[in-house]
């Protein structure tokens, strides 16, 4: 009806036009034809830009490259804005436009100018902001980007754009808990910003926080975003915050529709997570030499070597029982594995994990030390022997493998905080435990563990006060880690706030037992001083 309306109201001033002999004539009779036939012809493009500038009205060129650009002319729609702003040179709406046109063109570095000038003959140019923002993040100028940022924010301070677009740069740079923050500001201020929505569930995605993220992965499905990614991540998210029975749902509609076998596969494994055997049982009826199904065979104590299985099949499906607990079935496909492929490295690696986790340090040393010989110079190997050697009470050993690792690896935040925090924690070399761990937190500012590790050095070092506002920001990002609860009441009780230090005492005794990761020697030591405060 709209459209009617405005076909309506051109036929009728071009009459009156026509009889003026106004020179708006022709461009009226081309906007006609557009709202008619939905684009126009290159020499009609070019007469609306001749018009325009004729006219020297802003408006109308404004329109003239709106309407070449729409008609899929992007060379002749810059032309029109090229020419428009030679001839309107004081139009901040018409260097806007250029410098949106150049992008659209690849020229990035002139769309650049265009823009700036836009800002500068006119602050209030809001769209030139954000889309030169957005280029700088694009191309890396991150500095750039938040100066702009800054400068926008004097102009629009309650625009909802500068928290997201400051979110948007911190997300670049992976300063996430920054950019967590901006984000959620911004959907506070907007909250059908989509790109926000995404950008955040990406983030609790990256971050684990899978329950915040599969939320919002929800929200864009129900607002019609339903791209292959997207979906795929909010299935990973139900998997990783162990909402089996939601990203089961969506597999068996998956698997009903297209008999897809890595559907099949992936959802095999689930139904072994949710503890749903016989569901997989009966898929695997289908599908016997999914690498899941093929687990599945193992768990049952049947015979799978009749099957067609390959090396890939072995080592999936080693590693789906190894994240199962049933480590016996894991080492015997690891084994299977190592049968076919006697030269290949990673698979005495996976070996030596599993076996470790057994309590086969004998073995485990032995599997790791075939990886090594086969692949010399990867130092995830060695670190991987380091960790095995100091669960185990061999502190020089491990010294030396996880020194070579860093060696080999100088740049792994991993590394360098691992063997900090052991010469730390074991009073082996505090100085040089918290020199490792400060070049760790310059390759990631704000991981909590590392943050952890320089808090410990700094109260092993006696500068408490140091300590505490270190870990400080630990607690804030993480109260769930018995390790960080000790840390923390430790420094609260030596500066005397024992009231405090009690109340995370007894959260760490709540923790102790459920703690992953954690060597057994520091667990005896945590114990053992609970035990000496009476927890």
């Amino acid at each position: 009806m709209r459209r009617s309306f405005q076909i309506l109201l051109v036929a009728l001033l071009i009459p009156v036009a026509c009889f003026a002999q106004d020179p708006v004539f022709s461009f009226l009779k081309i906007y006609r034809n557009f709202l008619e036939n939905g684009k126009i012809t290159t020499k009609e493009c070019l007469t609306l830009g001749k018009s325009c500038l004729g006219e020297k009205d802003t408006h109308l060129c404004e329109i003239a490259v709106s309407l070449c650009y729409r008609s899929g002319l992007k060379r002749e729609a810059l032309i029109v804005a090229q020419d428009a702003v030679q001839e309107i040179p004081n139009s901040s709406k018409l260097w806007f436009l250029l410098g949106k046109m150049l992008l659209l063109n690849n020229r990035s570095k002139d769309a650049e100018q265009a823009l700036s000038k836009a800002i500068q003959i006119d602050p209030q140019t809001k769209g030139a902001y954000e889309i030169l923002i957005r280029l700088y993040i694009l191309q890396g100028k991150n500095k750039k980007a938040l100066r702009l940022i800054k400068e926008m924010e004097k102009h629009f301070p309650n625009s909802p754009e500068v928290p997201f677009l400051k979110g948007k740069v911190f997300y670049s740079t992976g300063n996430y808990t920054e950019a967590m923050k901006l984000l959620n500001k911004a959907l506070e201020l907007q909250p059908d910003n989509t790109e926000a929505v995404k950008l955040l569930a990406d983030i609790y995605f990256k971050e684990g926080m899978y329950q915040k993220a599969s939320s919002l992965y929800e929200k864009l499905i129900s607002r019609g975003i339903m791209g292959e990614k997207i979906i795929k991540r909010l299935i990973d998210s139900y998997i990783g915050s162990s909402q089996y029975k939601k990203a089961i749902h969506i597999l068996e509609r998956l698997y009903r529709i297209h008999r897809n076998h890595q559907v099949a596969n992936v959802l095999a494994i689930l139904y072994l997570k949710a503890k749903e055997l016989e569901s997989a049982r009966k898929l695997c009826k289908e599908e016997k030499e999914a690498s899941a199904c093929v687990a599945l065979s193992c768990i049952d104590g049947r015979k799978f070597l009749n099957l067609k299985t390959d090396y890939s099949t072995y080592v999936e499906a080693g590693r789906i029982l190894y994240e199962l607990g049933n480590f016996r079935c894991a080492l015997k496909m690891f084994q299977l594995a190592s049968f076919l492929r006697p030269k290949n490295a990673i698979i005495y690696s996976y070996m030596a994990q599993v076996q470790s986790k057994l309590g086969n340090v004998d073995a485990a040393l032995k599997d790791i030390d075939t990886a090594i010989v086969l692949d010399p110079e990867n130092d995830s190997y060695h670190f991987q022997k380091g960790v095995i050697l100091e669960r185990n009470g061999r502190i020089k050993e491990a010294i030396s493998a996880l020194e070579k690792a860093i060696k080999l690896n100088p740049e792994s935040a991993t590394y360098l905080n691992y063997l900090g925090y052991l010469l730390i924690v074991r009073d082996i070399n505090v100085d040089r435990g918290i020199e490792l761990v400060k070049k760790a937190l310059e390759i990631a500012p704000d991981n909590p563990a590392y943050l952890d590790s320089l808090a410990w050095g700094l109260f092993k070092k006696g500068k408490y006060q140091k300590a505490l506002k270190v870990q400080q920001k630990v607690i804030e990002k993480n109260r769930n880690s018995a390790v960080i609860l000790f840390h923390y009441a430790e420094i609260l009780y030596k500066l005397n706030r024992k009231q405090e230090a009690i109340k995370y005492y007894k959260k760490c005794r709540d923790l102790i037992d459920k703690e992953e990761g954690l060597s057994p020697w520091e667990k005896q030591e945590i114990e053992k001083r609970l035990k000496q405060l009476g927890f």
